[in-house]
């Protein structure tokens, strides 16, 4: 991880500040926040970046920072294996919690359990992200009731779409569960062309398994029964949703 810092002028932070500033009016839950908090949060904000690859924090990590996605691919992951030691999360068989791009927050349930991580955060690609340490949290939270709302809109998305994910694994196969995955790398990465939704999500195949909850060559058998029906096309670290509503179908059968 590398603290990206500004030795030039005074122009350059400026620049930065204002990159800032918009970053944070375009994530959805923030849309409601003043704008001098906005600019608060802005100013107290450390930019970082990391590596493909690269852990940013790991399961059982102290945690107390909150974190914003400037460019680049996170992943979440848990090791597969409840009973894995804290610290050993690199080293286990992990499943995939979710993948996160720009405009995306995470880490912020430190910010009001001082708790430890629950979930290690991968670069799947080069990334730039924005930090918020607790202290500086707490300091502008505690003049800003529109701020608070704001961080509660987003642990009550984040545990919605939990919940959701948790019936997809119970209640589906893993036709309907991949289905599902691809729809939401979709809605969130996709890229519309003449050909169909171009989706780069930037996992490895081992990874998409992860976060579908089954091995690697089931995932492929179903992937190639897809590809011959017509639904997708597969690139490395991507796919081209060719039928959407062909997708929406497999999962609900």
């Amino acid at each position: 991880m590398t603290m990206v810092t500004d030795a030039g002028s005074g122009r350059a932070a400026a620049k930065q500040l204002n990159m800032t500033i918009e970053l944070l009016r375009a994530v959805p839950v923030l849309c409601d926040v003043d704008p001098k908090t906005i600019h608060c949060l802005a100013e107290a904000m450390i930019p970082l970046s990391l590596d493909r690859n690269e852990t940013l924090f790991d399961v059982g990590d102290p945690a107390c920072e909150l974190y914003l996605i400037a460019n680049g691919r996170i992943k979440l992951s848990v090791p597969s294996d409840p009973m894995a030691q804290p610290g050993q999360g690199r080293s286990q068989r992990q499943s995939v919690l979710s993948v996160m791009g720009p405009g995306q927050l995470f880490g912020e349930l430190s910010l009001f359990d001082s708790g430890r991580r629950s979930a290690s955060a991968t670069a799947l690609t080069p990334t730039g992200l924005l930090m918020l340490r607790e202290a500086e949290f707490n300091r502008i939270i505690g003049d800003c009731p529109d701020l608070a709302r704001a961080m509660l809109r987003q642990l009550s998305g984040r545990l919605r779409r939990s919940h959701e994910r948790t019936t997809g694994l119970v209640l589906s196969d893993v036709g309907g569960r991949l289905a599902q995955v691809l729809l939401y790398l979709g809605r969130r990465f996709g890229e519309p062309t003449p050909e169909g939704l171009l989706v780069r999500h930037g996992l490895t195949q081992t990874e998409l398994a992860q976060m579908v909850g089954s091995s690697r060559e089931t995932v492929n058998k179903t992937l190639t029964d897809f590809t011959d029906r017509g639904w997708v096309r597969m690139g490395h670290r991507r796919v081209t949703i060719l039928s959407a509503e062909a997708l929406r179908h497999r999962m609900t059968v």
